[in-house]
């Protein structure tokens, strides 16, 4: 069986996917989980591969298609399946080179880009993790992203106050919930984004698929 990893050892949620307001500014759809190494410093904590897959980005900060996520790599578990991991301190890996369940890819960092400005960071060093069918993706397609949790899920992998853990006893290879959508919790009039098509029904199944060939060690 080959093990599917959290994005980092011990990982404790400090924010959600879905709606939220951060300090002096307006709500903003939060495209994925905020996660840090629980009771530790999270600057410069190994950032894993969740699954086998391939490095199709290893951006610097500031990097157009990335920006607000800082230095960021992106892994390809599988067709339409995308793991993104931001805010990067250092990015070890290569376009192109193949990675290993568990192994360390980037290290824990501030940075952000924003207004791609590379100098740019955020106030507390976490990893950005995301699940995505697609990179880039453009403003009209907000809601392209799978949800995390659920797909962690998948895996066998549950939130416990807070935190990822590995589930004791047989994984319940779950499907993913589908693509992240919150309804907008203080404005009614917000349109809610439109379920998912045929086309992304498919992509939670290989989604699904992806996930449990990783578990099961099938190729």
């Amino acid at each position: 069986m080959r093990q599917f990893y959290m994005p980092c050892a011990d990982a404790r949620i400090v924010s959600r996917q879905g709606w939220r307001q951060l300090p002096g500014e307006d709500f903003r759809w939060h495209n994925g989980v905020d996660f840090v190494p629980a009771g530790r410093q999270a600057e410069g904590e190994p950032l894993l591969a969740v699954g086998d897959g391939i490095i199709r980005a290893a951006v610097e900060s500031g990097t157009v298609g990335f920006r607000g996520y800082g230095r960021a790599v992106l892994l390809e578990l599988a067709p339409s399946v995308l793991a993104l991991y931001g805010h990067n301190r250092e990015n070890l890996v290569t376009v192109g080179q193949r990675v290993q369940a568990g192994q360390t890819i980037a290290t824990m960092g501030r940075t952000s880009g924003r207004g791609g400005d590379p100098t740019v960071l955020i106030g507390a060093a976490h990893v950005h993790f995301e699940f995505a069918r697609r990179w880039p993706i453009t403003s009209n397609q907000t809601f392209e992203r799978y949800d995390v949790l659920s797909t962690f899920a998948s895996a066998g992998i549950v939130e416990i106050n807070g935190r990822l853990v590995y589930q004791e006893g047989p994984p319940p290879y779950i499907r993913p919930s589908g693509l992240a959508r919150v309804r907008h919790p203080y404005d009614a009039n917000r349109p809610e984004p439109a379920a998912p098509g045929v086309g992304g029904v498919v992509d939670l199944a290989l989604a699904a698929i992806a996930v449990k060939i990783i578990n099961e060690g099938g190729d």
